[in-house]
């Protein structure tokens, strides 16, 4: 898995880059690519991920596998498993993003015409908080995956617990 993952690391982080310049450019006014082709691309590329950060964060947590539904409790294990700072960046990008949406929501809301750069700001807002997720939540499935965790006892643990689930004892990380 940790192959087929690092390679997604790569474009999730490339997708973040190109979907931050769009937006850059949007907020200039410069529509800075032809809308169809790379419209498509970017927002096909980021939800093609999705899956692969699903399964990533179920590896994370130890959980079983179910690519359409990640628990509020399997969410909460996988971002206490990011670094903070990591978390933290990838938090200012989905609080952009909503601050982005509502500023165009009160921007169309007044009747004000919404030019190509205008709909370029209000998807790239949104491509570099998906992208910066799947970056996020599939690095730190790389850096999870470099240990393993077992109690005492030699159960298998998850990478977020401090005991076993199994029989109560302290965990302890080991190189994989």
């Amino acid at each position: 898995m940790r192959s087929v993952i690092r390679p997604l690391v790569a474009v999730a982080v490339i997708g973040l880059c190109v979907s931050f310049s769009v937006h850059v450019g949007a907020l200039l006014g410069i529509a800075v690519t032809p809308l169809a082709g790379w419209m498509l691309a970017l927002q096909g590329s980021a939800i093609l991920l999705a899956c692969p950060t699903i399964m990533a964060g179920h590896l994370i947590v130890g959980d079983s596998m179910d690519l359409t539904y990640l628990s509020s409790a399997d969410v909460h294990a996988v971002l206490q498993a990011c670094s903070p700072a990591m978390r933290n960046v990838m938090y200012g990008f989905f609080a952009y993003a909503l601050l982005n949406f509502a500023f165009g929501a009160w921007t169309i809301s007044t009747g004000a015409h919404v030019d190509d750069a205008g709909t370029l700001r209000l998807f790239s807002g949104h491509w570099m908080a998906f992208f910066s997720a799947e970056a996020v939540i599939m690095a730190t499935y790389l850096q999870s995956a470099a240990t393993v965790a077992r109690c005492p006892n030699g159960h298998h643990v998850s990478p977020t617990a401090n005991f076993c689930e199994v029989c109560g004892q302290p965990v302890e990380r080991v190189p994989a």
